[in-house]
């Protein structure tokens, strides 16, 4: 399948919160071509889902002066700008981007969410000679396939992923970092498989405050609330630990699982060497400068001249974003229940169905600052 470009006629995704999807726009077939190497090597054309109708990948093209690493989230700013979408079979894709270079020097984010993540990749973006994109969604639809049980499905997988990660690390930045949706982390090693020359961090977070903080987003009242069988469904391709817990699964099951799912992938995956190591959050507002030399030292970047990182600890990471703080009006009776001290309690019980090694006080192993110890 030739490359097919599209102009964009509307605009319709209602969720914000939603994992990009060709459906977001409303398209109509263009008859201006485009050769693929021509849109392989153009900065301002960069994936954005698989259409998994047609079996092919989604790029779109932004005006050249859109910057993607100014935004708190990458695939809102691709809606919000996108100009023209393209489509290219993945056969022909994964053909074309084989001759594109390997990028050098990549720093893979991963996360529980809720953790500081975009924080730090604000920081590490203000930093000469780094680039840091937050949250491109095809890695999020592709994490949610699940864990892949047959190797030449994983291999296609690795495949796809090296070369989207070639796009997104186009450039002469002497460290590329990418962030990613908490879901992401159930393919980490897949991620590091197709860049092996790539560091990989993990940010986690206090799971009590995680929770809070994830529920004030849903803004829904956790009482009574049984999943049914589509919430669980949905939510499960978020948190693929959900459909383990059986068919009976509340709020606090949820939530508990939000959190341990990439929590039990990092301790599964860690000790093969290609973590730089865990990164609480409450190190990262309590020394946010120092964490950002731990971390650009173990990525071998050296950089001077830090301090006018200050000012980006002292703002709203997630500022003009659906997610901005100064746009959430409080649920008072949200907020009763997570103040109520029965929250925790049934969080806890969540988790230790889950698994008996999370709990409250958990610190991961390599946990910053001795992950670059040895």
């Amino acid at each position: 399948m030739p490359v097919i470009a599209y102009r964009i006629e509307a605009r319709r995704r209602t969720d914000p919160l939603a994992t990009a999807s060709i459906n977001d726009f409303l398209l109509v077939q263009d008859g201006e071509g485009i050769a693929i190497d021509t849109l392989l090597i153009a900065p301002h054309i960069t994936p954005y889902c698989i259409d998994l109708f047609g079996k092919g990948i989604v790029l779109v093209e932004l005006p050249a002066e859109v910057d993607l690493s100014a935004y708190p989230f990458l695939y809102e700013a691709q809606y919000r700008f996108a100009k023209r979408v393209y489509t290219i079979g993945l056969d022909e894709f994964n053909a074309a981007c084989e001759t594109l270079p390997m990028p050098a020097h990549v720093l893979l984010l991963h996360s529980t969410g809720r953790c500081g993540s975009t924080l730090l990749t604000k920081a590490l973006n203000a930093v000469n000679g780094v680039r840091a994109l937050s949250e491109p969604d095809i890695f999020t639809q592709l994490a949610m396939s699940g864990r892949l049980e047959n190797g030449a499905t994983r291999d296609a997988f690795v495949r796809l992923y090296r070369h989207c990660l070639k796009l997104f690390c186009r450039g002469s930045e002497n460290l590329s970092v990418l962030k990613f949706r908490s879901v992401v982390c159930e393919h980490a090693d897949y991620l590091a498989a197709a860049l092996p020359a790539a560091k990989s961090l993990f940010l986690y977070r206090n799971a009590l405050d995680v929770a809070i903080s994830t529920a004030r987003i849903m803004r829904r009242s956790l009482s009574g609330w049984q999943l049914n069988e589509r919430e669980r469904r949905v939510w499960s391709l978020l948190t693929p630990l959900l459909a383990t817990l059986g068919p009976m699964v509340d709020a606090y099951d949820l939530l508990a699982s939000l959190w341990a799912g990439p929590v039990l992938r990092y301790l599964h995956q860690h000790e093969t060497g290609r973590w730089l190591g865990a990164l609480r959050y409450e190190e990262l507002v309590h020394n946010g400068l120092g964490v950002v030399r731990v971390v650009l030292a173990g990525c071998g970047v050296h950089a001077d001249n830090l301090r006018a990182l200050d000012r980006v600890f002292e703002t709203d990471s997630q500022a003009g974003s659906h997610l901005a703080i100064h746009g959430r009006v409080p649920d008072p009776l949200l907020e009763a229940e997570l103040t109520d001290p029965q929250f925790a309690r049934r969080l806890w019980r969540s988790f230790a169905r889950i698994d008996p090694r999370l709990h409250q006080a958990m610190i991961l192993p390599g946990t910053f600052p001795n992950f670059l110890a040895g």
